[in-house]
């Protein structure tokens, strides 16, 4: 109880059209038999205020979906909270998580939104879509590619796992780095925690692909000026 999400507060006229499917991993929702639990999301202003849209409860899921459409204002950040309730009406805020879109100088956006508490990140993710248009935007392709340029050769700021062969598992995102920066500025091309990365390329230094995991966490390590990174999201699923 007691994590610090916000809420918020309209400040603009023009709309944005925002589809939450649904969210998954979720932390702290399991429940005891016979004790019910109902999650639902509220969206509001990132700096603060009332609420724009509240969505209708989940009974005792732990991936719960919505697939609810609704408007709010547009050209502000936008917060997203995932609430836990019981059957008294005692509500905490589960976890949160943020869509800017004027910083990543777009419209719209289709895919995994990471979930915090208190600005740490729990692994778990908000999947939406959202357009100011008359369209949503196509579904984000597994595969992307990234290109993050570091010309002062800073910490990236990525904890990796290399104990497959052939790909890095991304643990963290450490905050205030170059790939934090990264992630806040294209929030559509972001490498989270749980994506992998396939393939490492030092394009400061022309050198051709890295594919194994030992040679593309050297690469990583030498923190290049510009590298080029082949990630894939990873698939998630609730045993």
């Amino acid at each position: 109880m007691g994590n610090k999400c916000g809420s918020c507060q309209a400040v603009s006229q023009e709309k944005l059209t925002v589809h939450v499917t649904s969210a998954q991993g979720l932390p702290g929702v399991d429940w005891f038999p016979g004790v019910d639990r109902f999650l639902h999301f509220g969206v509001g202003a990132d700096a603060g205020g009332d609420e724009f849209f509240k969505s209708q409860p989940k009974k005792n899921v732990m991936d719960p979906v919505w697939n609810e459409e609704f408007e709010v204002p547009a050209n502000m950040p936008l917060k997203f909270t995932v609430f836990q309730a019981d059957a008294d009406g005692k509500t905490d805020a589960v976890a949160c998580a943020t869509l800017d879109l004027a910083a990543a100088g777009t419209d719209q956006f289709n895919g995994e939104l990471p979930l915090e508490i208190d600005g740490n990140p729990t692994g778990s993710i908000l999947m939406l879509k959202a357009t100011s248009g008359d369209e949503y935007p196509a579904e984000q392709s597994p595969e992307f590619k990234v290109t993050i340029d570091n010309p002062k050769k800073k910490a990236l700021g990525l904890e990796l796992d290399a104990t497959d062969s052939s790909n890095l598992f991304v643990v963290n995102v450490k905050k205030g780095t170059v790939m934090d920066r990264f992630n806040k500025e294209q929030p559509e091309n972001k490498v989270d925690a749980g994506f992998f990365i396939t393939s490492v390329t030092d394009a400061s230094a022309g050198s051709e692909a890295a594919i194994k995991s030992k040679d593309m966490e050297k690469i990583l390590k030498r923190n290049p000026k510009q590298v080029e990174l082949v990630c894939r999201r990873a698939k998630r699923f609730r045993i």
